[in-house]
């Protein structure tokens, strides 16, 4: 391919980007796919390309074509920054770019952590631009609308919602997305299967879409949405924990305790499928993503349970401190797991040695002088 040919792709790419991103009109999947793609090719794809890329690359241990994981990805992720470049100077300000920043800004806190100068700005756009597209409040009246687009907005919001908990609590700022702000539901536990197969002549029930009264999938298994939707649960308790650790009021205890038994409360009432038990960890012929993501939930889940131990253990410093010292030890021993059971979470493993081998609140000494757990 000449240098001819590549201008004239690249210069087709940015025309392709801007026009307007197709929006709910697509009532078919694949044509709404299409409307993107191939002759369609878009810059926020491009990049949305490169980041799966750097994401695999990181998840690696070998060099892959002479270059070092990290190295590669760090290639990828500038590719990235110039995709959102060009989409910032067409302005294509659409569900698609919120995407790729979102995904920029996973990349960068795995690269860089959260706390890297690079990491607030990319998280700031990311929010500013989900709000300015009114995914913060989207209406119930879509909650059942199985149209790609509309369970895309839902569950990319969710995904940047819990990103925006997880940062705050690492970094001891203030979250950028209060609930107070937000109003948009969890998406539908739907298998992707059913969500590209739907079609309008189908009409729409729960029965149709696989899911239950409550929202979750009906067959029991864990599909991206499902671990989405247990997530932003518990990001909704972590926001109420950083609230009460940040500001500068008296804590009460009951109100801790209160939220104590709200976090039990939620995490019982996930699906089985979600919950680890004392056996997952031994049963070798359980399917990777499923051990993972089992130990993934309860491992947010402890670290509710912890920062509010660790409030509690401030708020009372006359009481004993059993609660705070056996969420500690299971934090120890479910993200041990993640080394005794190497062999099976193989490539699934991705960032997860900030949990002991950096300093975070969830450990006993807490992270930093700004950080008021």
């Amino acid at each position: 391919m000449n240098k001819k040919h590549l201008e004239d792709v690249a210069l087709t790419i940015f025309s392709n980007t801007t026009q307007k991103f197709p929006d709910s009109q697509w009532d078919r999947p694949e044509e709404w796919y299409a409307s993107f793609s191939g002759q369609n090719m878009r810059w926020e794809l491009i990049g949305l390309l490169f980041s799966s890329w750097a994401l695999s690359a990181l998840q690696n241990k070998e060099d892959i074509d002479g270059y070092r994981p990290r190295v590669l990805a760090l290639k990828f992720f500038g590719i990235m920054e110039s995709c959102i470049t060009f989409c910032q100077d067409i302005k294509a300000n659409n569900v698609l770019f919120l995407y790729l920043l979102y995904r920029t800004t996973i990349v960068s806190s795995i690269l860089h952590g959260p706390n890297d100068p690079g990491f607030w700005p990319l998280h700031s756009e990311t929010v500013s631009l989900a709000r300015s597209m009114g995914l913060n409040v989207i209406s119930d009246a879509s909650i059942q609308d199985p149209r790609i687009l509309k369970q895309s907005e839902r569950r990319l919001f969710t995904a940047i919602y819990i990103l925006d908990k997880t940062a705050a609590t690492l970094s001891g700022k203030l979250p950028l997305l209060p609930s107070d702000h937000c109003s948009t539901a969890l998406p539908l536990d739907i298998c992707n299967t059913i969500l590209l197969c739907w079609r309008p002549s189908q009409g729409v029930n729960l029965a149709s879409l696989g899911i239950d009264d409550e929202g979750w999938n009906a067959d029991g298994k864990i599909y991206s949405t499902t671990t989405l939707r247990a997530r932003g649960l518990i990001a909704h308790i972590r926001e109420q924990i950083l609230d009460l650790a940040l500001n500068q009021r008296a804590r009460d205890p009951l109100d801790l305790i209160t939220l104590r038994s709200q976090q039990v409360h939620i995490f019982n009432g996930l699906p089985s499928s979600l919950r680890l038990t004392d056996v997952d960890g031994k049963i070798k012929s359980l399917e990777p993503h499923v051990l993972y993501t089992k130990l993934f939930i309860r491992l947010e889940h402890l670290q509710n349970l912890f920062l509010i131990e660790k409030l509690l253990q401030k708020a009372q410093p006359s009481q004993n401190f059993d609660g705070l010292v056996q969420t500690s030890l299971d934090i120890i021993s479910v993200t041990v797991t993640f080394w005794t059971r190497n062999d099976t979470l193989l490539g699934m493993h991705g960032d997860h040695e900030w949990f002991i081998g950096k300093r975070s609140p969830f450990q006993g000494v807490g992270p930093s002088s700004q950080s008021q757990f």
